[in-house]
């Protein structure tokens, strides 16, 4: 604000000068009229451009919220997955994970030493029980070369129809 006064009145101050016949006039730290009235637009000027900057900045935080069509598509999805929570293998093949060191190398949307579940489970989507019961067994007694040169270890502790129940809720993960 001091330098517009400053800057205003030194500028009109010098004109003056000039048409004074080139006399040099003393500076003076009073603002002239027309500084006066510049700087009263010059503070109308910034008050609309705050106006416009928040208003601008309502708008897109309204936007914001209320969201688009993809968040009402995400939240279906969300809900279709959530919905396994209510399946009984799912509930009890999450319990028997949860109990074994099978999250030690996999994971369930991401590799790690082992494949992931959703990579399992697209793999074998719609398998017949047969296939279930010859991954289970390979649960059992471990195996390799199916997915990389990593083999899984055996896990002699688990029983077939517990390795079934896994395999099951595995195969449920398919889309998550």
């Amino acid at each position: 604000m001091l330098f517009i006064n400053f800057f205003f009145g030194y500028f009109f101050s010098s004109l003056s000068s000039k048409k004074s016949g080139g006399k040099k006039l003393v500076r003076t730290s009073i603002p002239t009229f027309t500084s006066i009235i510049l700087l009263k637009k010059f503070k109308r000027l910034q008050m609309r451009k705050v106006f416009i900057i928040l208003f601008a900045t309502s708008i897109a935080t309204a936007i914001v919220a209320c969201g688009g069509s993809e968040t009402t598509n995400k939240t279906v999805a969300t809900t279709t997955t959530t919905d396994l929570s209510a399946n009984p293998d799912y509930q009890k093949g999450l319990d028997l994970v949860a109990k074994s060191d099978c999250l030690t190398c996999h994971k369930i949307n991401e590799k790690s030493t082992g494949p992931a579940y959703s990579e399992v489970a697209t793999k074998y989507a719609g398998a017949a029980d047969t296939t279930i019961t010859r991954i289970a067994g390979k649960i059992i007694s471990g195996g390799s070369g199916v997915w990389g040169a990593v083999p899984m270890t055996p896990h002699p502790q688990v029983s077939q129809t517990d390795a079934e129940q896994m395999m099951k809720y595995i195969l449920l993960l398919k889309n998550s």
